[in-house]
């Protein structure tokens, strides 16, 4: 109920607002404990960039939505200003993307790192994508998926001084 753009889901928000206990929770309750843990131990295990502010964060299975989390948590670090969310799925690898920075779209990076061995899209702020693990390995060989996406960033994002 953050995000909302169409007409129909503005009139469906204002029909529940109120005082609705169980709405209320709804609303707050994102994430099983489970998630939670996979979150913390994400965040625990990140890479930062200090030369070009970005985070690297690989996670353990889990939803799209919790990678999305985990990269809106990553970019509220002052220093950071691209998170890249990622996990090893079968068959390849789900990246969920986020920028607070106006001169770094994350959907031109999500497209510039699927391009050729997966597909992704989004807009400047929030985008995801999936790279098959067969095309990335017969592109890229036995080079690992981390060192992939630490070495694309580095090419794609411009130095911080501007």
């Amino acid at each position: 109920f953050c995000e909302l753009y169409r007409e129909k889901d503005m009139e469906m928000r204002m029909a529940l607002s109120g005082h609705h206990p169980h709405f209320e929770k709804l609303i707050k309750s994102c994430m099983t404990v489970a998630e939670l843990m996979i979150a913390s131990d994400a965040m625990h295990n990140h890479f930062f960039s200090v030369e070009k502010r970005y985070a690297i964060v690989p996670a353990m299975d889990c939803e799209q939505s919790v990678l999305g989390i985990i990269g809106d948590f990553m970019i509220q670090v002052d220093v950071v200003l691209l998170s890249v969310v990622y996990i090893e799925t079968f068959g390849g690898y789900r990246i969920s993307i986020r920028s607070c920075d106006d001169g770094i779209a994350a959907n031109e990076i999500i497209c510039s790192i699927c391009e050729g061995i997966g597909s992704g899209g989004g807009h400047s702020k929030k985008s995801g994508g999936w790279v098959s693990g067969e095309q990335f390995r017969g592109k890229y060989g036995e080079m690992d998926f981390f060192s992939f996406l630490e070495r694309r960033l580095n090419e794609l994002l411009p130095d911080p001084g501007r």
